[in-house]
């Protein structure tokens, strides 16, 4: 077992983060993020210059989709705890907009797989203390072996440019430089390249950052990207689409293929001259017949495999002509699926989060948190007004039991002469029936 507290778990997460399986990783993050910043184009294979690639953006909207249910609106955390505790936190809370700083959290976990929670000093706050996040594309860790969900080490990466001292053919260049700062639970050390330049004591005594994830893995620190294989999907929609962009541009002036030429003749083609052709040569028209509708089927059908493989249902993105809360609510269950298992695993990281930050400031930690997580706005029609719709038809209940249960200071004949008040002015307003 590798000893957390020998140097050599230095040199060892410092390496880590050079392998070939770490940057195979932080580049599928970055591609990831490449796509829900709208920044496809590099991933499309162009037959040739001319050829330019033609996306379509539906990343985005299914990862906007899957991170606007939890933050949408400002929450209530219920705290159990030392009160002292409790003060500093809900300072720390209000300074630093924590709703936003998770909403942020969850967005990084889809995208890259995990998202780290820390803070710094910062004494412009009332806390004196500024909230940090970093993703999966910024990080490289060397699990504990005894507990693969705690740290040995974390190597937080920034890769920088620079002029390079070299030169070719006096052009300027540009080299990439990864610097790294390197958590144990007794040191802190700083990298350039492969060099370390500086190491300090870690002051904590233990690495402070908490986690958050997108998919939990077993016995594995890095969360999984729920959203890598929507890009995946994405990129082949994109490549064929380009493609098809492409055909269609040939074909829109079909090119004309001249053959015989042996050699020294000389082809003249003006306005209104006819092309000369040499004795034995022919002219044809290229017939294209690029499969466009054949095309746009395999796209429509990528195209709804990503929304079924996301469980971010279409209507829940395009809107649908339903309008039966009922028939919503089954239309939208996968979604709805996606906020009760995201929900249940958010309560654990905001008191992991919670406890990390008061056991950097020295202070006890919380015995528990409850956030209040709101699903009823996750539908846009309440499935409660079909319910009391079909009740009122089956004479389980009346419309005037209904505005009681609503006020339940109004008596039984107050509520009704409400409704019968209602009736007669909305049978006013509509006018005589033809």
């Amino acid at each position: 077992m590798l000893d957390p507290f020998s140097p050599d778990i230095n040199e060892k997460a410092s390496l880590n983060t050079f392998t070939e399986d770490e940057k195979a990783r932080r580049g599928s993050c970055e591609r990831n993020k490449d796509f829900y910043y709208d920044r496809h184009d590099k991933y499309v294979e162009t037959f040739n210059i001319e050829a330019k690639p033609s996306c379509i953006y539906l990343t985005r909207p299914i990862v906007d989709k899957r991170t606007s249910m939890l933050y949408r609106q400002k929450l209530v955390r219920e705290m159990t705890g030392p009160a002292e505790s409790i003060s500093f936190l809900e300072t720390l809370y209000a300074d630093n907009d924590i709703d936003n700083i998770f909403s942020q959290a969850d967005l990084m976990s889809e995208l890259t797989g995990t998202a780290l929670l820390s803070m710094v000093d910062d004494e412009s706050k009332d806390s004196k203390f500024r909230i940090t996040l970093w993703d999966g594309s910024n990080l490289s860790v060397v699990p504990d072996e005894t507990n693969s969900n705690s740290l040995a080490a974390l190597a937080l990466i920034r890769d920088s440019h620079r002029l390079s001292r070299t030169s070719y053919k006096d052009q300027i260049q540009v080299e990439t430089v990864t610097y790294q700062q390197i958590w144990t639970k007794e040191h802190v050390s700083y990298y350039q390249g492969s060099t370390r330049k500086n190491i300090v004591d870690n002051p904590y005594g233990f690495i402070p950052f908490s986690a958050v994830r997108g998919k939990e893995v077993p016995n594995q620190f890095y969360g999984f990207s729920p959203i890598t294989s929507t890009v995946k999907t994405n990129m082949a929609i994109n490549q064929m689409f380009s493609d098809l962009a492409y055909t269609i541009k040939l074909q829109a002036a079909n090119p004309i293929a001249l053959m015989g030429w042996q050699g020294g003749e000389q082809l003249l083609v003006q306005p209104g001259k006819a092309i000369s052709i040499p004795t034995g040569g022919d002219a044809k028209v290229l017939e294209m017949n690029p499969q466009i509708t054949e095309t746009l089927d395999t796209i429509k059908f990528l195209e709804q495999k990503i929304y079924e493989t996301s469980s971010v249902p279409e209507v829940s993105i395009v809107g649908s002509e339903g309008k039966s809360g009922r028939e919503l609510l089954v239309r939208w269950y996968p979604l709805v699926q996606v906020f009760e298992e995201k929900s249940a695993r958010f309560q654990q990281y905001e008191l992991d989060a919670a406890n990390n930050f008061l056991a950097m400031v020295g202070l006890p930690k919380l015995e528990a948190m409850h956030v209040s997580y709101d699903k009823n706005g996750i539908l846009p029609l309440d499935p409660e007004f079909d319910r009391i719709e079909e009740d009122i038809s089956l004479n389980i209940t009346n419309p005037a039991e209904v505005l009681r249960g609503r006020n339940p200071n109004l008596t039984q004949e107050e509520a009704q002469s409400i409704i019968n008040s209602n009736d007669k002015i909305n049978s006013d307003l509509e006018g005589p029936q033809s």
